[in-house]
């Protein structure tokens, strides 16, 4: 995506890093230097990056500031099934086609739906872990850390367990459509045949409950659809990006709270001891360890704010991870603390592009860590530090990170 560079220049600092996969540790380092130097850094391209956690929880509620998420993708994906998906995904920059496809969908995932969800993840969280046993050895972010957030989000659309398992690989399939770097010739192939399957599979259950409506997600939304609120595309673009974005964020949410809580063995003995610390335990994880790092930007006015002038058409990042460790807003900001008590992080975004499932990730999160204390489950991990590559959008792991159960 081509774009104007903002005013305010970057000097002779260092462009800030994302290309390379780094241990937490070192990604931590690079966004404490970054914001130390200033509150704007630059990538090597010349984009602007926010830094620190005013200036990115105000731009975060910009109505000025609008996604470049989809322009950024648009570039890998100029034709075919996917650009149309791409054009009518729910994480819009028009603000009519946002503002009418959240509005259809916001309240099903309000909190007070989404507490009546907790028995279901509290169930399924139970399951999952019961069948571990010491000495088993698994991969954080996959087993039932990708199981247990599919199986919740079934259960709210009405599909049912055994189902889920080919869903699951075909959202294997379509996870690189949202990564912002240019897939292989075979990773696009696989992709597109992937959308034409999830299509496929939420065509069918739309059809379905039009002829037998239920108490569930897609049976609501079908009845949107028969009164003309959306178009069967649109809800099938609605359904498979839900079943991505509600299983994928999560699954890294699980994932990067079973790596902290290893390497914070007196945290997890403080979980043990009490397990409704669950809750605050999904906070402090969300803030260290973000599973969307950063989210692009782009200016539809001028924008002043901290170091920098946006232009119309300036194009740069909110660094979600650097303000979550902002030191103005949180003391000793890299400390992993489970009794933190500080600013609210900002994993899940703000203003009009908040995360549509928090309140769900929330659930599912605090049902999982509260399980896996009820237990007394211990992990050690296997291997070396993990690295992570944060270019794509996610934090998303460069190799397998494995655990065996200790107790």
């Amino acid at each position: 995506m081509t774009s104007s560079r903002a005013n305010g220049g970057g000097g002779t600092r260092p462009a800030y890093e994302l290309s390379l996969p780094m241990t937490l540790a070192e990604c931590h380092e690079l966004d404490g230097e970054a914001s130390a130097a200033g509150s704007v850094a630059y990538t090597v391209e010349g984009a602007p990056v926010f830094l620190r956690y005013d200036g990115v929880a105000r731009l975060l509620a910009h109505r000025g500031a609008v996604t470049g998420f989809l322009g950024m993708l648009e570039e890998f994906y100029p034709d075919g099934l996917i650009r149309q998906w791409l054009d009518h995904f729910i994480h819009n920059p028009d603000e009519a086609i946002h503002s009418r496809l959240r509005s259809l969908v916001w309240r099903s995932f309000a909190v007070r739906p989404m507490e009546r969800m907790r028995p279901i993840a509290r169930k399924i969280a139970e399951e999952e872990l019961d069948a571990l046993s010491p000495g088993d050895v698994f991969d954080a972010f996959d087993a039932f850390s990708a199981r247990v957030p599919l199986r919740v989000l079934g259960a709210l659309m009405g599909i049912q367990d055994e189902n889920t398992d080919e869903l699951r690989s075909w959202i294997r399939d379509f996870w690189p459509v949202f990564l912002v770097t240019e897939p292989s010739a075979e990773v696009r192939a696989r992709a597109e045949r992937a959308t034409e399957k999830l299509f496929e599979i939420t065509d069918r259950l739309i059809s379905e409950r039009l002829e037998n409506p239920g108490a569930d997600l897609i049976s609501e939304l079908a009845q949107a659809e028969r009164s003309g609120a959306l178009t069967r595309f649109e809800l099938q673009v609605m359904l498979s990006g839900l079943l991505f974005a509600g299983t994928d964020t999560t699954k890294s949410l699980i994932g990067l709270g079973l790596y902290l809580l290893s390497e914070h063995p007196d945290e997890l003995e403080k979980l043990h001891h009490d397990p409704e610390l669950a809750v605050p335990a999904v906070e402090e994880i969300l803030r260290v360890s973000s599973p969307v790092p950063w989210v692009p930007r782009v200016a539809t006015e001028r924008i002043v704010c901290d170091e920098a002038t946006l232009e119309p058409g300036t194009f740069f990042l909110l660094s979600l991870s650097a303000a979550n460790l902002d030191p103005a807003a949180y003391s000793f900001p890299r400390r992993f603390d489970l009794s933190r008590k500080e600013s609210p992080h900002l994993a899940f975004g703000r203003g009009h592009y908040f995360c549509l499932g928090a309140a769900l990730a929330r659930v599912e999160g605090q049902e999982m860590f509260r399980a896996l204390a009820a237990r007394g489950i211990r992990l050690g991990r296997l291997g070396d530090p993990p690295r992570w590559r944060r270019s794509t959008g996610f934090m998303e792991p460069s190799e397998a990170v494995r655990f065996e159960v200790l107790a």
